[in-house]
């Protein structure tokens, strides 16, 4: 199906769906919801910014990670987890990538991170030596 987007380009929502599936390890939302977020995000954010050409995948979970590093939620705890499971990051790269963080942010910033990234990095451990994830 085909939609005009924000920018007024008309965009494939098969490449957000697709993109999405790349980016979150899972199926996109098949349902809508009445403000648009949903569509927004995969559409927009998934079709549009994660799909641009300039940046690899691996590239952008970077400048994603950095990004969730200063907002509170869940948001961190998924993209760390995200990186892992499809492999664009491992956790070598997961842990350089906080001490580079704690130079330019922070050392609390990056102690946050760190602290929000212990138990993902646990899970994906344990999952990936074949043991019990909960």
């Amino acid at each position: 199906m085909r939609h005009t987007s924000i920018r007024g380009a008309v965009m494939d929502k098969a490449v957000g769906d697709e993109m999405w599936r790349q980016v979150m390890n899972s199926a996109p939302p098949s349902r809508t919801d009445e403000g648009g977020f949903l569509d927004l995000t995969k559409d927009h954010v998934f079709g549009e910014i994660w799909s641009r050409p300039e940046l690899s995948v691996r590239d952008r979970r970077l400048v994603s990670l950095t990004c969730t590093a200063f907002s509170p939620g869940p948001a961190l705890a998924i993209h760390v987890e995200n990186a892992l499971v499809s492999g664009d990051l491992d956790v070598a790269a997961i842990e350089a990538w906080i001490v580079h963080l704690a130079h330019y942010a922070g050392w609390p910033i990056a102690a946050n991170v760190y602290t929000v990234t212990r138990p993902v990095i646990a899970k994906f451990n344990a999952s990936a030596a074949g043991g019990a994830v909960t």
